[in-house]
């Protein structure tokens, strides 16, 4: 990724779509806004207790360095599920409802999404063309939310999965997820692979086909820990629809809290980033 200033805003931008002409895209730092501490400082969150004003001031500047205005720009609503909602211009300026991925394929419409440590997908179709992103934490990334986009840009847009470009964005990672019975349990139940996303150092994934064949959790590590590794779990699913080029940023939100929005390493006293894409 490269990092690019807006004014006094900055945002990541993955290598695979820079180079797109017709697309704009960038996954929003913490810094350029007006929030004060402990949401300091471009906090798009309504949820965390920061002030309505300096949050639409925060929207406002965003929609600025983009060169758009709010009311081209389409929200969702996330919900941590799987729901994708498809956009029409109708909907330009709206907060959608209940969905964690939107898609379209009309030019000036921003889909944005908001973000502390749950995975940021960014799809791009070149060919006909069309966009979508989508918000995947351990439960959308267990119903299968980089899947359902896929399907949604196929479905709505005629596109083809071999066409598409997605991009994983930061979000935390393989060595700071810990996660408890009740959520492997849940990836080994549904998902054939679960055993190498799971690891008890971050690195060192394999648990393998044998911990769901027999219904176990898989062991815990040195430190009493077993961790999810959200972005091969994701890569893994885009892969498996169909999509053949995949970037994955491998910046984790909890280690680079300067930069990022953590809940896990802020204790949830956090806002939210923002991750955007549009036709252009």
């Amino acid at each position: 990724m490269i990092c690019q200033d807006h004014g006094p805003l900055t945002a990541y931008e993955f290598e695979s779509l820079r180079s797109q002409r017709r697309l704009a895209h960038g996954i929003f730092t913490r810094h350029g806004g007006v929030s004060s501490s402990p949401w300091d400082s471009l906090n798009l969150s309504t949820a965390t207790g920061d002030s309505r004003d300096h949050i639409d001031e925060n929207y406002r500047r965003l929609y600025r360095a983009l060169g758009h205005s709010p009311a081209t720009a389409v929200i969702s609503q996330q919900v941590h599920g799987s729901r994708v909602a498809v956009v029409a211009g109708e909907q330009r300026g709206q907060r959608l409802d209940a969905c964690d991925g939107l898609v379209t394929d009309e030019q000036g419409i921003v889909l944005l999404q908001r973000h502390a440590d749950c995975v940021p997908i960014l799809v791009y179709d070149p060919k006909r063309p069309a966009v979508g992103v989508a918000h995947a934490g351990w439960r959308g990334t267990l119903t299968g939310m980089a899947g359902e986009l896929v399907r949604a840009m196929c479905e709505t847009f005629g596109s083809r999965p071999g066409d598409l470009i997605a991009a994983i964005g930061p979000s935390i990672g393989p060595g700071c997820y810990d996660v408890g019975a009740e959520v492997q349990r849940g990836f080994i139940a549904r998902h054939a692979d679960a055993g190498q996303w799971l690891s008890t150092d971050g690195r060192t994934p394999g648990f393998g086909t044998a911990a769901r064949n027999i219904g176990i959790i898989a062991p815990a590590g040195d430190d009493g820990r077993v961790r999810l590794d959200l972005w091969e779990a994701n890569r893994a699913m885009l892969a498996a629809a169909g999509v053949r080029e995949i970037e994955v940023a491998g910046i984790c939100t909890a280690c680079n809290v300067g930069e990022f929005y953590s809940a896990r390493a802020e204790n949830r006293r956090n806002g939210c980033f923002g991750a955007v894409i549009a036709l252009l």
